[in-house]
């Protein structure tokens, strides 16, 4: 799931977030992310309830804050998503469900779009 272009400064992580098997933490370039592997998609749903929530009136991408579910290439629904702005940093947060997945990525300038475009390679398309 992690795209080959960030895959050279990805690091495993010795502390993992919620009930997560496994964690890798990918900083600088584009953005900094960070992927976490659970062992069930409902367990990394139950990690994404826990999470900030992106306002629900927007769809992630249209705005600095917004929220909704992401589909493939072949219009399945993958997982969720949701996108706000915190301290000045631009946050995207989404759920993978077809690989256990929770993930966030963000920017330290505040920059939400430049994010979006990011995730657009990191997320649902990823290799």
């Amino acid at each position: 799931m992690i795209p080959l272009s960030i895959r050279p400064r990805c690091q495993r992580q010795n502390q993992t977030i919620g009930a997560a098997r496994a964690s890798i933490y990918c900083p600088g370039g584009i953005a900094n992310a960070s992927y976490s592997l659970f062992a069930s998609a409902r367990d990394a749903d139950g990690y994404w309830t826990t999470t900030r929530d992106g306002d629900a009136r927007n769809d992630c991408g249209d705005a600095p804050s917004g929220s909704s579910s992401y589909s493939d290439k072949s219009e399945h629904t993958v997982g969720e998503l949701k996108c706000y702005v915190a301290n000045k940093k631009a946050w995207i947060e989404w759920t993978n469900n077809s690989f256990d997945i929770y993930a966030y990525a963000f920017r330290d300038d505040g920059d939400w779009r430049a994010l979006f475009n990011f995730w657009t390679g990191a997320g649902p398309e990823a290799p």
